[in-house]
């Protein structure tokens, strides 16, 4: 590899490092949200676990994943009250 190269090299590492300094807020909130939504289908499994026996399941979607991500323990319980109410 040419000097070129190499410099080439360290000024993407650079660009990649400012890029992760300008978006660090926007991608902690967006890993802040997947982690939510991961743990929020996990919880929704469990508690399926134990009320599908009843009549109340909650499906796994696109959908259920973005309410609970976003709303967190709040989007979870709206969606086992909507559920007993549709």
């Amino acid at each position: 590899m040419g000097s070129l190269g190499a410099v080439g090299i360290m000024i993407a590492i650079l660009l990649t490092l400012v890029g992760f300094v300008i978006f660090a807020k926007p991608l902690k909130s967006l890993l802040k949200f997947f982690i939510r939504a991961v743990i929020g289908l996990f919880g929704v499994f469990l508690v399926n676990l134990i009320l599908s026996p009843f009549g109340l399941f909650i499906g796994f979607n696109y959908l259920t994943a973005f309410i609970i991500g976003i709303l967190g323990l709040p989007g979870f319980i709206s969606l086992y009250i909507l559920q007993i109410l549709l």
